[in-house]
């Protein structure tokens, strides 16, 4: 993902095209769900990288409600992302003009990145 960053940020526009990785998550295997500690890995710090959203990458084997990677999503995953959305949006509106004009970077900072269009400490 930082070669990813280093490319876009190198490129001759005004506005760098977005970085937008994808998780997967399961261990190599196919079949074993992330542990907690590493869907945090997974899911939550590309946005401290500088990543402008994430695909999670997935199978429709994998959305019956009877899967476990289901469950996990509902339980534990998506609260997950949830609550750290809630976070950094929270910071960006209190810290950054609001999410429309930037966002704190890393989520656990006050400092702010602008957006395309918006400068300065607060953007």
């Amino acid at each position: 993902m930082l070669e990813g960053l280093k490319a876009a940020n190198a490129s001759s526009s005004t506005s760098p095209p977005p970085v937008i990785p994808f998780a997967w998550q399961f261990y190599h295997n196919g079949s074993t769900l992330l542990s907690t500690a590493d869907t945090v890995t997974e899911l939550l710090y590309p946005y401290d990288l500088g990543a402008q959203g994430l695909i999670i990458w997935g199978s429709s084997g994998n959305s019956t409600s009877d899967e476990p990677y289901w469950s996990s999503m509902l339980k534990r995953d998506g609260p997950m992302v949830q609550a750290f959305l809630a976070k950094v949006n929270a910071c960006s509106e209190a810290h950054c003009g609001g999410p429309a004009r930037g966002r704190c970077m890393p989520s656990n900072s006050t400092s702010c990145e602008c957006y395309a269009g918006w400068r300065g400490r607060h953007c």
